[in-house]
């Protein structure tokens, strides 16, 4: 009976001492296979299985997966706060530079040492593609006058309240790190369309220049509402109006109507720049800015709305605005290349714009007819005659002096004075645009030719011709 108990007592323990060694095993294959997983770069289906994980549920899975996304979190946050630390050394380093010579439209990098123009250049850089920063002083002070026009990558180009609080500070709880961000109440303004121009740093707005224009105007006036009220607290909301609209103080001459200003980041259509640039521009900027013979007044008004309706705003509902327009407003940059040669009508921006229109009327028209203005038949006559002419040197002559003249001759053309002017019927009732009239104008061609004599006879500058 001795011998019997004995063998039991053997038999356990080393039950037991197999027990204690096969979970052993386990622990260290769960082990292995918890580092085989965080080894993993991505979680597939084929590395679940090499590891004998056949459901999401598994607690070895689990615990792998909420690793990878912890560290994916903490990389997250430690290159935005790395951003956020470069972008506010930029902008320390753009507002030394104005302290020391002013704003740069006033200057235009003259005195700059190659390191100034350095800190300026890294500012506005938009990319890793940007080239490389060239080595010679003069060369960088011609890019920092070119650079001038590109839209900065920051809301302001010096540091406000809004901005230094988003650069957070080592040792801050993640309660005051999730209140200093950028506010999650975004207002979209749709798709802004454009095509690259040869040069690089300007883009052609094919959709969205009227809420462009309106953004611009309305912190323009913010700017005049601030300086009226001489808070010079909010110098910082004026220096972003600067950038945004680029206002030089010391351009006193007259502006004639038509003409580009190279500094103001937004350049609209001939004949609404002088309006616009009496609207954005600062008091006294412009003589004779009050006569606008054949400018458009559309700017202009629109300015005169909002202060109409925010002129009792107090100084700190102006910033408030000012910060909801920067960090509030957003819109997608829909950039368009018409250089890759695909031949598929995308080279030709006529195409493009039309494409467009006939989406958004199509797929994406507003509710309401407030939120949007239709082309009339004006703007499509327009756009037919511009878009005929093989040369854009050539366009340009037609519409500085035939179409824009006919346009200031009557204050609002409507689509059945055209209808009759354009569509003329022969004797056999064909119907075609000015096909009753020769064409003696030789620098245009075809169809441009003949809407220029059109127009020329309308506005009584071109005699009948006989036969």
């Amino acid at each position: 009976m001795a011998a019997t108990i004995l063998d039991r007592m053997i038999t356990e323990r080393a039950r037991s001492s197999q027990a204690k060694i096969a979970a052993d095993e386990r622990k260290r294959r769960g082990e292995l296979i918890l580092q085989n997983l965080n080894k993993a770069k991505k979680l597939t289906s084929g590395v679940m299985a090499s590891n004998g994980i056949h459901s999401l549920r598994d607690p070895r899975f689990l615990e792998a997966y909420n690793e990878k996304r912890r560290e994916a979190n903490e990389k997250l946050e430690k290159n935005a706060h790395a951003k956020k630390v470069n972008i506010a050394k930029k902008i320390d380093g753009v507002k030394k530079l104005r302290e020391k010579y002013g704003h740069e439209n006033t200057h235009m990098f003259t005195n700059f040492s190659k390191d100034e123009c350095s800190t300026y250049l890294q500012y506005k850089m938009q990319s890793n593609k940007d080239p490389g920063m060239p080595k010679d002083l003069q060369e960088r002070r011609a890019w920092c006058v070119e650079w001038m026009a590109r839209v900065s990558p920051t809301a302001s180009p010096v540091a406000s309240d809004d901005e230094g609080d988003d650069v957070i500070a080592d040792g801050a709880t993640e309660e005051e790190e999730g209140n200093s961000g950028l506010k999650q109440n975004q207002h979209s303004l749709g798709r802004l369309t454009c095509a690259q121009e040869d040069r690089g740093y300007r883009s052609c707005i094919i959709d969205g220049q009227k809420r462009f224009t309106t953004v611009s105007i309305l912190l323009a006036w913010v700017r005049d509402a601030i300086e009226q009220r001489q808070q010079y607290g909010g110098e910082n909301a004026a220096w972003a109006c600067f950038e945004l609209c680029s206002d030089p103080e010391k351009i006193k001459n007259p502006i004639l109507e038509g003409m580009a200003l190279l500094f103001v980041k937004l350049i609209p259509s001939f004949c609404d720049r002088r309006a616009y640039y009496f609207a954005i521009l600062p008091a006294g900027s412009m003589v004779e800015c009050n006569q606008f013979i054949h400018s458009a007044p559309l700017p202009v008004k629109a300015k005169r709305f909002f202060d109409k309706q925010l002129k009792d705003l107090s100084f700190q509902s102006l910033k408030e605005l000012f910060s909801s327009v920067l960090d509030g407003f957003s819109m997608l940059h829909f950039p368009i290349d018409t250089k890759k040669g695909m031949n598929d009508g995308t080279d030709d921006l006529m195409v493009v714009y039309k494409w467009l229109a006939i989406r958004d009327a199509t797929w994406t028209k507003p509710n309401r007819c407030e939120e949007y203005l239709s082309m009339d038949g004006t703007d499509m006559i327009r756009n037919l005659l511009l878009g005929s002419f093989s040369l854009e040197a050539e366009g340009r002559v037609f519409y500085d002096e035939y179409w824009l003249t006919l346009e200031r001759r009557l204050d609002k053309i409507k689509s059945k004075i055209f209808s009759e002017l354009l569509i003329k019927r022969d004797e056999e009732g064909e119907s075609r645009i000015w096909g009753h009239r020769r064409c003696n104008v030789r620098r245009f061609s075809g169809m441009a030719r003949e809407g220029v004599i059109g127009i020329d006879r309308w506005c009584g500058g071109m005699p009948e011709e006989n036969g």
